[in-house]
Order: structure tokens, then C-alpha cells, then sequence
């Protein structure tokens, strides 16, 4: 796990990937505080603080500078150019991160409205494995239930996405179904 694949943000198109893959990296590391805003560079010391304040106020500085510095690298070198024309003039990786996310986020409404669209008209495409198929109608109806904790705090029922995966399987699953 030292080396990760991580592919390069376009935009909106592939945003939830490369995102999945830079907090995974993050988080591999404890780097994600530097983007959530839990670690941030501590406040300066007290003309009158103690030694141990002293030598805990420098790790902390050191843990800073080196996860805001790793994350900094990490999310500046992978972007195409137009995500980074949006990022170039900020210091910190909490900046960035925040600017990608009002970027390439939609609107929480219509984000739901899209989600709860594409889980209900998607096929199965005839190239795609059974269990290929359902591991997509699983990523949509996540991020679905994601949305949906996030605006209205509900969480959607699993037989949602049971039906969905029993709705859509071609005509060779039909014992499976009525089953």
C-alpha cells in the first residue's frame, strides 16, 4: 500500500473518484485533518509559555507543515490544468480543497434530484457481469444515501436498492427474482 494510483481530476466528470482516492490517501497517512480543517496550523504561543508548551507547540507546527505540505503536493499534482488554474493562488490545502468542492459539487437538490434519477432509470449494460452491475446500482444508491443523510438527514431504506437490483436483472435471473 506505499504506492497509490491515483488519476487525475478533469472535472465534475470524474471528480467522486479522484476525491474517494485523495481522502483514502489522506486518511492512509492521518493527512485528512489537513482537509476537514481538524488539524490546522496552531496559534502562536504566549511571550510566557512553559517549555513544554514550547516543544508541543513545535510538533504541532511540524505535524502541520507536513500534512498541508504532502496534501498540497498530492492535490496540485493530480489535476488537469483547469482544475489547477482554480487552486494555484491558495497556501493551504484546506483552501484548495474547498475551492474544488464548490467547483465540482452540484447544488445539494439537484445533486439528490440526479442521484435518485440515475438510480431509477439505470440498465444493466449488456457488457457488464451480474455482479458488476450491481456493484454500480451500490455505488449510485450510496452516494444517494449520502446525499440524502446530508440535506434531510433520512437514510434510505436497503430494499431500495434490493428492488432496484431485482428490477434490472436481464430475463435469465427471472426465478431468481420472483424468488
Amino acid at each position: 500500500m506505499d504506492k497509490f494510483q491515483i488519476c487525475k481530476l478533469k472535472g465534475r466528470s470524474n471528480w467522486t473518484v479522484w476525491k474517494l482516492q485523495i481522502e483514502s490517501n489522506l486518511q492512509y497517512h492521518d493527512f485528512e485533518g489537513v482537509l476537514t480543517g481538524t488539524l490546522s496550523e496552531p496559534d502562536a504561543l504566549p511571550a510566557e509559555a512553559t517549555n513544554q508548551q514550547k516543544k508541543d507547540h513545535e510538533a504541532s507546527c511540524k505535524l502541520f507543515k507536513k500534512a498541508n505540505g504532502y496534501a498540497v503536493t498530492l492535490l496540485s499534482t493530480t489535476v488537469e490544468d483547469e482544475p489547477l488554474q482554480l487552486i494555484l493562488m491558495f497556501k493551504t490545502a484546506r483552501e484548495m480543497w474547498s475551492k474544488l468542492q464548490i467547483s465540482y459539487e452540484q447544488k445539494s437538490e439537484q445533486r439528490l434530484e440526479h442521484l435518485y434519477l440515475e438510480l431509477l432509470e439505470y440498465k444493466k449494460d449488456a457488457s457488464d457481469a451480474v455482479a458488476t452491475h450491481i456493484t454500480k446500482l451500490q455505488k449510485r444508491w450510496i452516494e444517494l444515501n449520502e446525499e440524502s443523510m446530508r440535506i434531510d438527514s433520512c437514510a434510505l431504506s436497503q430494499t431500495l436498492l434490493i428492488m432496484r437490483i431485482l428490477s434490472t436483472l436481464p430475463d435469465e435471473y427471472f426465478d431468481f427474482r420472483t424468488t
